[in-house]
């Protein structure tokens, strides 16, 4: 499996160059996050929406990220952040794959928890199997088989990023950090994760979702990424992606 591969490889991940995406911190327990009042959001929390880091978030993890979240609901939230490449490409990083060699494609963070963990995102118009379907022409898969296949079929109207590690909450943490301020929902969009230079992502989004927020209000709150409290709901979290 990719995953038991990709394992013995994190450490070969730094964070691309500045000018081709934005910084990424270490930070694992948060920092003081400038308040501020979310007004109506422009998406749903739901699975397919774009979570759009807060202007003020000083978190290293997920500081000008946007993550597109795969799952939600009562067992937590789990997504993907798909602005965060990395230098290393899939042959570097899988240099015994056979069928990867002389791939020129970067691999991308996903997120800090389960750097073990291979996903794919997939712009299609046919469901690859296995998958699950997240939002318009994307489909996420955990499945070698399914990577083999993109890569040997070439078709120009297929897209592919592959992403080590995910994001996740546990139950009601997500919804807590929403209400602090700390992020803004916007509605999944395949040109965003795709097309769109990864630079240019949350600017891009953050301009889209000016209008529904309003500036800092005093008084002072944190704001935190638990990593030990996803626990016993990770392997719930992300069942089917495997």
């Amino acid at each position: 499996m990719l995953a038991s591969l990709l394992f013995a490889r994190v450490l070969l991940f730094a964070p691309a160059a500045a000018d081709d995406s934005v910084s990424a911190g270490v930070s694992l327990h948060g920092a003081a996050l400038p308040p501020t009042m979310p007004g109506p959001q422009a998406a749903p929390l739901a699975q397919g929406t774009f979570l759009v880091a807060n202007p003020g978030m000083v978190d290293g993890n997920f500081a000008e990220s946007v993550v597109l979240l795969l799952e939600h609901g009562a067992d937590g939230a789990m997504g993907l952040i798909v602005n965060r490449p990395t230098q290393a490409t899939l042959t570097r990083l899988l240099p015994d794959v056979g069928w990867l060699e002389g791939r020129p494609e970067v691999v991308f963070l996903g997120g800090p928890v389960g750097l073990e963990q291979v996903f794919i995102l997939v712009r299609t118009a046919s469901a690859p199997t296995p998958a699950e379907h997240v939002v318009s022409d994307i489909y996420a898969t955990g499945s070698e088989e399914v990577l083999q296949a993109l890569i040997e079929r070439a078709d120009p109207k297929e897209m592919f990023r592959v992403y080590a590690g995910y994001s996740g909450w546990a139950p009601g943490q997500l919804e807590g950090e929403i209400a602090r301020g700390g992020w803004r929902l916007a509605p999944g969009d395949s040109s965003i994760v795709f097309e769109v230079p990864s630079r240019d992502v949350w600017p891009e989004l953050i301009q889209r979702t000016s209008g529904d927020w309003v500036g800092p209000v005093p008084g002072p709150t944190l704001f935190s990424v638990n990593r030990s409290s996803l626990g016993h709901g990770q392997s719930v979290i992300i069942r089917g992606l495997q």
